[in-house]
């Protein structure tokens, strides 16, 4: 494995966020099912194309989901928030009938991370373009009733950051002291991309102990892009996504940080792991979650433009694979589990990965798949129309599991903002 690591005091970073609290407990024999009292029909913006990112539960059972808003002429779109009430209907009480538009550009805006902060505010995260094409990272923050909060990011409510040239927001997460990291990649003159993160304070407000401006760029391979972020216990924290391998193609790759965002050196000794998983063309890390001493991501594998079968990796606190997760620890999907692994939460000790074709799979904590939940270990939910794309999963405080991602309804050609609930056990 080759391993170069160059960090840089700037750059700006933001992802999808796929966990939120840790699950409930599973009993002996798990199972699960879709919460009938819960009904998201897909949502729309504007007649035009519209993507679930993220979902964040809220208090009572209710759900944001944010992503992208279309503009009714298929012009450049906005960050887009629809809230849920806790039997699926539009929240009448959230915005304008349950939706929130919010352009920050003036052109192309689109969240990708939504979080949930105390006392019911929102902060939701992405990338924004403006009308001369220069792409920065995008952090807002709303009020319960889906209005911009005017205390956040020196008045405006949001606040937009640029790393070092094209920069683009994949993935958050609060810290326990309510400051707010994002992650992303940005590209300078296009020569190559490296990860780049950003921290705010709770306020919105540049956290210059992290890189010195707020701000913290990691070169691997010269080409590589964060997907997802992670927190760990004492300030660590991970980062997954991509970096070009050595045959032209995408190896997975792992970094860890330290609370300041220098590289945590305990890591493989130098703070990244990159490894070629199969040979595909293009194999990347697209959720993380920390568990003990142990992080464990999903990945994404393509060849020549078709996925594969979901595959999961543990890492030991060193960067060592963890062999007590199926024995090398490394687990492949088995037929039916779907196709690319998106998203990923724990349940209890167990694993719940999500599939971009809105399936769950649930695997225990040494890599075997749970048989007694779902059919054979998946659980697949058929929305109405097709094709559905999942993109987040996330555990509410009422114990039960949200999932949010895009879908195209009956008779539409057009894609909407889509949403369901289960009862995990």
């Amino acid at each position: 494995m080759s391993r170069r690591w160059t960090a840089l005091a700037a750059g700006a970073v933001v992802a999808a966020l796929v966990t939120a609290l840790p699950g409930p407990a599973h009993a002996a024999a798990p199972s699960g099912a879709l919460d009938p009292t819960f009904a998201a029909a897909p949502t729309d913006f504007a007649a035009a194309f519209d993507f679930g990112d993220a979902v964040v539960p809220v208090t009572g059972g209710s759900a944001v989901v944010a992503g992208r808003a279309g503009s009714a002429d298929f012009g450049p779109g906005d960050f887009g928030l629809v809230k849920y009430s806790p039997d699926g209907t539009l929240d009448p009480t959230f915005g304008t009938g349950g939706r929130v538009v919010t352009d920050l550009s003036g052109s192309e805006d689109q969240a990708t991370a939504a979080i949930a902060q105390p006392g019911g505010k929102i902060v939701v995260a992405g990338t924004t373009v403006d009308a001369t094409g220069d792409a920065n990272f995008g952090v807002a923050r709303y009020t319960a009733d889906g209005a911009l909060d005017t205390t956040f990011g020196g008045g405006d409510g949001f606040v937009t950051t640029n790393v070092l040239g094209h920069d683009e927001a994949t993935s958050a997460a609060i810290t326990r002291d309510g400051r707010i990291l994002v992650a992303g990649f940005t590209t300078v003159d296009n020569d190559g991309s490296s990860i780049a993160l950003a921290r705010y304070t709770a306020d919105g407000a540049p956290d210059t102990t992290f890189g010195g401006d707020g701000t913290v760029t990691t070169s691997v391979n010269g080409n590589e892009h964060a997907n997802t972020v992670a927190l760990a216990p004492g300030g660590r924290f991970y980062v997954g996504g991509y970096t070009t391998s050595d045959a032209g193609g995408f190896d997975i790759a792992l970094l860890a940080y330290l609370e300041d965002g220098t590289p945590d050196t305990s890591f493989d000794g130098d703070g990244v792991v990159t490894t070629p998983v199969t040979g595909d063309d293009r194999e990347e890390i697209t959720a993380l979650v920390v568990q003990a001493d142990v992080v464990t991501a999903a990945i994404d594998r393509e060849s020549m433009g078709a996925q594969q079968a979901l595959l999961l990796a543990r890492f030991q606190w060193d960067g060592t694979a963890d062999p007590s997760f199926d024995g090398d620890g490394w687990v492949t999907g088995t037929a039916g589990t779907g196709s690319g692994a998106v998203a990923l939460v724990t349940a209890g000790t167990d694993l719940l990965v999500g599939t971009s074709d809105w399936k769950l799979v649930r695997y225990d904590r040494y890599g075997a798949l749970r048989t007694g939940f779902g059919t054979g270990g998946v659980l697949t939910t058929d929305l109405p129309g097709e094709p559905d794309q999942l993109a987040a999963l996330a555990w509410g405080r009422d114990g039960r599991l949200y999932a949010a991602g895009t879908a195209i309804p009956p008779g539409d050609t057009l894609t909407d903002f889509a949403a369901t609930r289960y009862r995990i056990r």
